[in-house]
């Protein structure tokens, strides 16, 4: 997912959209429900929104809501049947449909994945 505000982040060294929730996205097209028309643009406006919000995050906090989400999407995950996974639907306007299982391994596992260079950098972690 290019221009995910990865400019913002590669700026600030924090990528914000990795950070927020977003469990009703996810629970949402795993039960079957249409998701509301998301757009990169509305990504980067969330994610500036949050940037001015948390201009200087303390750390800990910033782990803790890590922890925190991450936990939150691993107990949805986790409590996906087969047929859920399977479900498809489109995710963002400009990229083509694909099911939960998809949606998961391309964004909650690999976009993450995308992200640790940058924060292994700032926190100086190898």
């Amino acid at each position: 997912m290019l221009n995910l505000s990865h400019e913002s982040a590669a700026s600030t060294d924090r990528p914000p959209h990795t950070s927020q929730g977003g469990e009703h996205g996810r629970t949402s097209r795993a039960a079957g429900q249409p998701l509301p028309k998301l757009t990169r643009d509305l990504i980067n406006e969330n994610n500036a929104k949050h940037l001015a919000e948390h201009a200087d995050p303390d750390k800990a906090e910033t782990l803790e809501m890590f922890r925190a989400n991450g936990a939150k999407a691993s107990a949805i995950v986790r409590g996906l049947s087969d047929a859920e996974l399977d479900r498809s639907g489109t995710v963002l306007a400009d990229i083509p449909v694909m099911t939960v299982h998809q949606a998961i391994e391309g964004i909650l596992i690999n976009h993450v994945h995308e992200h640790l260079g940058s924060i292994r950098a700032t926190t100086g972690a190898k």
